[in-house]
């Protein structure tokens, strides 16, 4: 999402945050610093192939299916977390107020037996006390390769 566009966001104060999501026509969340998704429009729930009411207060590899979300601590608390690019550009974009561009993250996803490897690629700027992260690809590593 570019300057224009986010100061344009910003400006929409009278309509809720799901709403708002929705005036844009490409998969976009809101999440707080800590990769909790606050918000989600129709294109991320298509994309991410979940109800909004499934991805609003969970944390980023919840929302995603991560395997790594599915341990006992749980996502953002396993060591594996440490090196996820998803959840450090999301906080870092956070910390720092920087927009990050078109970055690839590659995650293993869904359950013990439907295990895949995806790659999403996304961008992510600070708006206030959230982060917008835009979904601009999802595909399934195999058939990237294939």
């Amino acid at each position: 999402m570019c300057r224009e566009c986010s100061s344009a966001f910003l400006q929409q104060r009278d309509i809720g945050l799901n709403e708002l999501l929705d005036r844009f026509h490409f998969p976009v969340l809101a999440v707080d610093g800590d990769a909790v998704v606050l918000g989600a429009n129709h294109e991320a729930t298509v994309t991410l192939g979940k109800p909004v009411e499934a991805l609003v207060q969970q944390r980023g590899g919840v929302a995603i299916e991560c395997k790594n979300a599915a341990t006992l601590k749980g996502c953002g608390r396993s060591l594996q977390c440490t090196g996820c690019l998803l959840r450090n550009t999301i906080t870092a974009t956070f910390m720092d107020g920087q927009p990050r561009y078109s970055v690839f993250s590659d995650h293993s996803v869904g359950s013990a037996a439907t295990a895949h490897d995806v790659r999403i690629r996304f961008s992510t700027i600070k708006l206030e006390s959230m982060v917008v992260v835009t979904v601009e690809g999802l595909q399934d590593v195999a058939a990237r390769e294939g």
